[in-house]
């Protein structure tokens, strides 16, 4: 679940935790307030995973639709310090070549 947005901005940049679990049920909303941001500006999205237990299929297509979009408006998505559950599901889907993370 994504906490409120209110941690970590910098000019066009923003820090956002994730904590807990995001399936189907919480990838809707999740969705909706991270692309609210990029709709505010945010080019440079760092999502902190430190707190994440679980994702789902769902929520790995979300951040890579995220990706994309910040890529094509020249921005960057970093995910920052995932748990070692959330690490094997990024390496399981080969997402670890792809999405930019940091531990």
């Amino acid at each position: 679940m994504i906490d409120a947005v209110s941690s970590g901005a910098r000019g066009s940049e923003v820090v956002v935790p994730l904590r807990g679990e995001i399936d189907v049920e919480d990838c809707v909303t999740t969705k909706e307030r991270l692309h609210g941001l990029v709709d505010d500006g945010i080019r440079h999205l760092v999502l902190d995973l430190a707190e994440l237990s679980f994702i789902d299929s769902t929520a790995l297509g979300m951040l890579v639709g995220l990706h994309r979009r910040l890529e094509g408006l020249e921005g960057r998505l970093h995910l920052r310090a995932p748990t070692p559950p959330i690490r094997r599901a990024l390496a399981v889907t080969g997402l670890d070549r792809i999405l930019h993370i940091t531990d």
